[in-house]
């Protein structure tokens, strides 16, 4: 199956995407590595001196024989069909039955050999346990690689259909179902412009010369050689692949088949995409050599194939509309910002932002990232990291106001009891936390649903909600970026709320000791990322340590300007909507929110703001 990115974003990964069939080889690589770090582990842990066998083998040498031809055994053909589809109870009963036959072949074979005799059986049950673990997350690491670049339309194949009419709009259907959610149809395409086509055979070509195309379907009826064999000898300028497609395609009823397209989609192919030679040479060894064997001796060229293309995609982002970004920071550390802070009131709207290295790399990534942050009313700079880079490279001292501590400081000295506090996202338990921790009598909070930003309705509602209880002393948007600041944005732009708005991110997990910060001197010295990533490795490894290092490349096109603290406004009136929503006590049904998925609570019902 052939696979291609679907638009130009990823152009460098062509040399990945021959197969992800390849999965399963490097998977035969993974597994071999598991089995034998297991068995080295093993080994270490009886403390014992390397045992000699029959005929001078080594424990060790039985250990490297053995995890070659285990790993085999494990070997799955359909794995990377299997992740890419997020299949995952079939590639968990897969694994576990390989497993299982595995465990039973080791114990025949070693049985028969005599080679258990000579281990343990403690020894042999610790390596098939720390195997099983090790093997487990290779593969759970390799289906997340997979199904995000699926999410990301890696692996999504563009296709284009030729030949409108009834058989057209059946493989259309068919291949925009769930079984086909991999592709995506540019178009059906038709000289005699049917009804349903998007243009003529010319239209494609000339569609083709600007954007990629991964297959050409043609559709035309079998007994209309002479058209067919005109139409291909037209589109073979494109050096597209051509395939023709069955006339039951997408009936259920049994096929002829000669190749497959999507892993699932049997064609004919008519003409195949020109083979380069590199491209011709890596097909033949394919022919004569395990899959496994081929994706190692290729891996090293692949992973010099990523990070040129993300060397290149670095370039053009930093490229996209202006060579250098222009960062404003405000003049504020937490003393001065808690002061300003206290005095904001609660007759006005602003919003705070605090950027860090993964918003940075953003803003210069996103240009609609960076209009939210030109309208928020304080900008202040969240990373020590950052500040101590700048004081290295160009000897400028930027004050840091990290959103955790000005969060803890904001409740703890500047909110009283009575005010009202706003919380979006977190859990019940951590608002039960600040509750008693600060002894909080008007906290309300609301927890969207994952993903909610992708939602109208869902963004409505979280609108809603800040807005109904408008106004406040504080509202902690603590549900990450860019979300964050897209609802603190969108307040702004309705004119609604009254009072300050903080994009937290994470610090309510600090301040309610759901997470545990680092220690002062890791955060004095800017490594406060080491602590988290060390916490956390699974989740934040990419943040960290893949997305993370551009910075060092970003800062260099990137000036920070130091603006003026700002003079406090004028008090202005209360908005109407706002003043009635001061004396209203809202509750689940009158906000419409649904009570098992968005969670609101009001500490004390008696008061009315």
């Amino acid at each position: 199956m052939l696979i291609s990115a679907s638009d130009s974003r990823a152009g460098g990964l062509r040399f990945l995407r021959v197969s992800v069939v390849a999965s399963a080889g490097l998977l035969t690589v993974l597994d071999f590595g598991s089995l034998l770090f297991a068995g080295l582990i093993t080994d270490w842990l009886r403390s014992a001196p390397a045992q000699q066998l029959s005929a001078g083998w080594s424990v060790r040498h039985l250990l490297v024989v053995a995890a070659l031809l285990v790993s085999l055994m494990l070997y799955d053909e359909q794995f990377g069909e299997r992740a890419r589809r997020g299949e995952r109870s079939a590639l968990v009963r897969c694994y576990l039955t390989r497993f299982m036959l595995m465990v039973g072949g080791v114990l025949i074979i070693g049985g028969a050999s005599g080679v258990l005799g000579t281990l343990s059986s403690g020894a042999l049950v610790l390596w098939l346990s720390l195997s099983f673990v090790l093997a487990s997350l290779s593969r759970a690491v390799l289906v997340s690689g997979l199904r995000g670049l699926a999410r990301n339309g890696v692996l999504t194949e563009v296709v284009a259909i030729v030949g409108a009419g009834s058989l057209a709009d059946r493989l259309t259907h068919d291949l925009k179902s769930r079984k086909r959610a991999d592709m995506r149809v540019l178009g059906v395409f038709d000289d005699e412009a049917g009804q349903g086509a998007a243009g003529t055979v010319d239209d494609l070509i000339e569609i083709g010369k600007t954007r990629h195309l991964d297959w050409i379907f043609v559709n035309l009826p079998y007994a209309d050689e002479q058209r067919l064999a005109s139409v291909v000898r037209r589109l073979k300028a494109l050096a597209v692949p051509i395939a023709l497609c069955p006339w039951n395609a997408g009936s259920g009823t049994p096929y002829q088949i000669i190749d497959y397209v999507g892993g699932a989609l049997p064609v004919t192919v008519l003409v195949d995409r020109p083979a380069k030679r590199w491209r011709a040479a890596v097909q033949t060894a394919c022919q004569f050599l395990p899959r496994w064997v081929t994706t190692l001796l290729l891996l090293p060229s692949a992973l010099l194939a990523v990070g040129w293309a993300q060397i290149r995609s670095a370039r053009r982002a930093t490229a996209f509309e202006t060579k250098r970004l222009r960062c404003e920071v405000d003049d504020y550390d937490i003393e001065s910002f808690a002061a300003t802070a206290k005095n904001f009131g609660q007759s006005r709207y602003g919003y705070v932002v605090t950027p860090n290295v993964d918003h940075l790399i953003r803003l210069h990534e996103d240009a609609r990232f960076r209009e939210l942050y030109a309208a928020a009313d304080y900008v202040l700079l969240d990373s020590r990291f950052l500040a101590n880079m700048l004081r290295a490279l160009t000897r400028r001292r930027l004050p840091v106001c990290t959103g955790s501590d000005l969060t803890a400081k904001l409740l703890a000295e500047v909110a009283e009891a009575g005010d009202r506090i706003v919380v979006i996202g977190g859990n019940e338990r951590q608002m039960r936390n600040l509750e008693a921790r600060y002894g909080f009598q008007n906290l309300v909070y609301f927890f969207p649903p994952m993903g909610f930003i992708r939602d109208p309705e869902a963004v409505e509602r979280c609108l809603s909600f800040v807005e109904a209880h408008s106004p406040f002393r504080f509202c902690l948007l603590a549900v990450g970026a860019p979300q964050q600041e897209i609802l603190a944005e969108r307040l702004k732009v309705r004119g609604v709320a009254r009072g300050l708005v903080l994009c937290v991110g994470a610090a309510i997990d600090f301040v309610t000791g759901t997470r545990r910060r680092a220690p002062q001197w890791m955060q004095k010295a800017g490594l406060e990322w080491a602590f988290r990533l060390g916490q956390n490795p699974v989740r934040l490894a990419n943040r960290y340590l893949v997305r993370g290092p551009r910075v060092f490349g970003l800062l260099r096109k990137t000036t920070f300007v130091l603006r003026a603290r700002s003079t406090p406004a004028a008090p202005a009136a209360p908005h109407p909507i706002a003043a009635a929503a001061q004396v209203r006590v809202p509750t689940s049904a009158a906000t419409g929110l649904p009570c098992r998925t968005d969670t609101v609570r009001r500490a004390n019902l008696g008061r009315t703001g």
